[in-house]
């Protein structure tokens, strides 16, 4: 079990290290709740996605089993960029980058969650339970 749940976050690793650029490497670190609280404002300005709208990713974000991840690279640290896998009401599993000031969340890029994502994701939510 120990190994797949190496290999389940090597996985993730490295699918949020392509979503940001494929020369990056670094580590995740899980931490729930970052930074959004249900009361944050969203801003759209930077995000144009034809297959996503602005209310799934917001659903996203409210999903229980939501996880938030900060990575540890000093690129993202001064950027203040964190991921987001979460599913809509309808269960859609998506990948949100985004940005946060505490009070407005600005989303940069939303996709479909990929299988590794996915596995991740419902070992977590399975966790929580």
């Amino acid at each position: 079990m120990k190994g797949q749940t190496r290999l389940g976050e090597r996985k993730i690793r490295a699918a949020a290290a392509w979503a940001c650029g494929p020369t990056m490497c670094f580590a995740l670190s899980c931490r729930r709740g970052l930074p959004y609280d249900g009361r944050v404002e969203f801003d759209w300005n930077t995000f144009t996605s034809q297959a996503i709208s602005s209310a799934e990713v917001e659903e996203s974000f409210e999903d229980p089993f939501s996880l938030r991840l900060l990575p540890d690279a000093q690129r993202f640290a001064k950027q203040s960029r964190y991921f987001a896998l979460g599913k809509t009401l309808s269960g859609r599993a998506l990948f949100t980058v985004y940005t946060s000031t505490g009070k407005v969340v600005r989303v940069i890029l939303a996709r479909r969650m990929t299988e590794e994502e996915r596995f991740f994701y419902e070992r977590h939510a399975r966790q929580q339970l």
